[in-house]
């Protein structure tokens, strides 16, 4: 009688493809169970895309990998905080012009709108009911309710993304080629190309 038996290579096989199977899926749970990680993560990607060439153009100059990204993140922490004096001060400058003068505009829109109902109303009686003002007014206090209640969670969204995505560009520009390749050593052969050809 013939027994079926699978051999050492092929035992090997099915473990790497279990093993990719079983990573693949803990990072999709992973994601799924942090959606707050999604944002970071999808910047962290473009950032290293866009920085990568840089380091390896300073490995090509003769230095090492992490005195690489180290000159890189120094340059754009530099740019990034002149960057931000400026704006910071535009927006201040646009912020007291904006609170001298929105209570001004708003008496202005109102008279305005407050107008136009009358003229509506008194060209149209089918009109009668519409209250342009007042929509314009509930618009207004909902629109400074949301800001009240969602922007501060969406700043805490903004910090956490300023910490996180740095440390995500600095891991993988330092250790993506690594992980990358043992990545591919655990993919079985069979799938090899196909793995590769996406991936690159």
């Amino acid at each position: 009688m013939k027994t079926s038996s699978i051999s050492p290579a092929g035992t090997r096989e099915w473990v790497k493809l279990v093993t990719v199977v079983v990573l693949l899926g803990g990072l999709g749970g992973l994601l799924w169970l942090t959606p707050a990680l999604h944002m970071p993560l999808l910047l962290s990607s473009v950032f290293t895309l866009l920085l990568s060439p840089w380091v390896n153009m300073f490995q090509r100059l003769g230095y090492p990998k992490i005195v690489s990204i180290a000159g890189i993140f120094l340059i754009m922490g530099a740019l990034g905080t002149v960057l931000t004096v400026n704006v910071s001060q535009t927006l201040m400058q646009q912020w007291d012009s904006l609170s001298r003068d929105t209570p001004r505009y708003l008496e202005q829109t109102t008279e305005k709108l407050f107008k136009l109902e009358r003229t509506i109303k008194n060209r149209y009686s089918v009109l009668e009911n519409v209250t342009l003002v007042d929509s314009f007014i509930r618009f207004g206090k909902d629109t400074v309710l949301w800001s009240v209640q969602n922007i501060p969670s969406l700043l805490g969204e903004l910090l956490t993304w300023i910490f996180l995505v740095p440390i995500f560009v600095f891991a993988f520009l330092k250790d993506g080629d690594e992980i990358r390749k043992r990545i591919f050593q655990l993919v079985p052969n069979r799938y090899f190309e196909s793995t590769f050809m996406i991936t690159t």
